[in-house]
């Protein structure tokens, strides 16, 4: 496997799904009334953003932390997954989903009282503190901006309008697991993720690159972005309400058909 034209594959895709969904040529309403439009627009734009950061990082061989950044974009697909799994509740989630900002405004709200109580910035604060309507109670944003407990599972496991007859739970659950839960591993440096990291025992300890000796997921991260960007934009452009351009899918058949078969190695070893 040569791994600049794995590389290639993907980055020739995240140009066709550029093109594809910026040939619809639409225009997101206001905000206020049209929360989801925004919404839609902005995931689309942060998975592409993330997708090209994975690409950069596999290109300077920093495969591991691709893995982990990779995870960001299936996120993205699993919070339009479900705010487009209701077209009645659509609308509300997608506010719910924008408004949890002023949440984590409180939380900077109750740490600035606190820092600077008593100080000549109080007032400026206080000011800052009537325009956005902020309470300062940090408590919400401990909480999912969804209220779910298990988010991620429950956005998955739900029954989604694309997902027609081949939906399967078992499949869904063994997607989440690769897909989600083992990448979360790499995002929170839990132990698999410091394994191509664990120095020499009894060994003059130096800064160095991920040894690979457990593995190399580089390979794994181009098929997670080119599954997950593709999932972004088929919920965006389903909850706007936009026919799917036929080159969006054409794109993600085609570039699967073209990537070499999964490789438990991954890119960049031999």
């Amino acid at each position: 496997m040569n791994d600049l034209e794995e590389l290639a594959k993907i980055e020739h895709y995240i140009g066709r799904v550029v093109a594809s969904v910026e040939g619809i040529g639409f225009y997101p309403r206001v905000l206020h009334r049209y929360p989801f439009d925004s919404v839609a627009a902005a995931m689309m734009s942060k998975a592409v953003a993330l997708a090209k950061s994975c690409i950069t990082l596999l290109k300077a061989g920093q495969a591991d932390e691709a893995y982990g950044l990779s995870r960001s974009v299936v996120e993205c697909a699993l919070i339009l997954r479900y705010i487009t799994s209701d077209q009645a509740l659509q609308a509300d989630r997608a506010a719910q989903f924008a408004l949890f900002s002023f949440e984590y405004k409180n939380v900077w709200l109750y740490h600035a009282r606190n820092q600077f109580s008593g100080q000549t910035e109080a007032a400026e604060i206080e000011r800052h503190a009537q325009e956005w309507k902020l309470t300062g109670d940090p408590r919400k944003a401990k909480m999912h901006w969804s209220r779910l407990r298990a988010f991620t599972w429950d956005a998955q496991s739900l029954i989604h309008p694309l997902d027609g007859i081949s939906f399967d739970i078992a499949f869904k659950e063994k997607q989440y697991a690769v897909d989600y839960f083992q990448t979360c591993q790499w995002v929170h440096c839990s132990q698999p993720a410091l394994d191509n990291y664990m120095p020499g025992e009894c060994q003059l300890f130096e800064f160095g690159a991920s040894t690979d000796e457990f593995g190399n997921p580089g390979h794994s991260v181009l098929y997670i972005l080119l599954n997950y960007l593709h999932s972004v934009m088929c919920y965006a452009i389903y909850g706007l309400g936009i026919a799917r351009p036929q080159e969006l899918d054409e794109a993600a058949a085609e570039t699967l058909a073209a990537l070499s078969p999964w490789n438990s190695k991954g890119l960049f070893q031999a």
